[in-house]
């Protein structure tokens, strides 16, 4: 056959082969280096998944402390509102219909005022357990939903208290008393008047609060 028969192939032209030549060169290099790069931009993929699934976390961490302070906020009002009534709207104070007023001549340092007065040291010196020990069963569970931590918390946040005067407003000789205490409050410098009517355990051999009723709150201190 004669090189000029047409079924010959034609010579491949220098443009064609370098074509050629660089094609192969590029798909060799994917090749080689195609599962590197996979796995390159599956650990990308993956780093930006977990960035994802941290800030979900995040939020859903501050959510919950969110909900936390909410919740403690709310304890701490209704803590207030049975042991320093005076820190809210006031009531009109009121002696139990089965007390009798001060007779002339009552003893100026009954058990029951000792009681009471033992119950603001034990405050006072960060000792809790012991002034949550002071609350009646009745007063206690008036208290709930909050529980002797968040009563702690409340003492914690209040600051000390120092008692300016206490008066003996009624009793029973054997198992009630009513006290009209007035506090000094060292948070903010005023004092407030509440009523503290205690009750005799037999359970516990002490006099214990049955419960606290807001009476008066002085004026504001003058300023230093």
């Amino acid at each position: 056959m004669s090189p000029s028969d047409g079924n010959s192939p034609k010579p491949q032209s220098f443009k064609e082969g370098l074509f050629l030549a660089v094609l192969t060169a590029v798909l060799s290099g994917f090749l080689a280096c195609g599962p590197a790069l996979i796995t390159g931009l599956a650990g990308v993929g993956g780093a930006l998944g977990a960035a994802s699934i941290w800030q979900s976390g995040e939020a859903a961490r501050q959510e919950r402390e969110y909900e936390w302070q909410e919740t403690r906020e709310a304890k701490q009002t209704a803590i207030a509102s049975q042991l320093a009534p005076g820190l809210l709207p006031e009531t009109t104070p009121t002696l139990p219909p089965t007390m009798t007023p001060e007779p002339t001549g009552a003893p100026d340092q009954s058990p029951a005022e000792l009681a009471l007065r033992d119950y603001f040291v034990d405050i006072n010196d960060a000792q809790y357990a012991n002034a949550w020990d002071a609350l009646s069963s009745n007063m206690q569970q008036n208290l709930m939903p909050t529980t002797p931590g968040d009563y702690y918390d409340f003492w914690r946040t209040a600051g000390e208290v120092s008692v300016s005067n206490i008066t003996l407003l009624g009793y029973t000789p054997t198992d009630e008393a009513s006290f009209e205490v007035s506090l000094y409050w060292e948070a903010d410098r005023r004092v407030r008047t509440s009523i503290y009517n205690l009750k005799y355990s037999v359970e516990t051999a002490a006099w214990q609060i049955e419960s606290i009723n807001s009476a008066v709150e002085g004026p504001p201190p003058p300023p230093r």
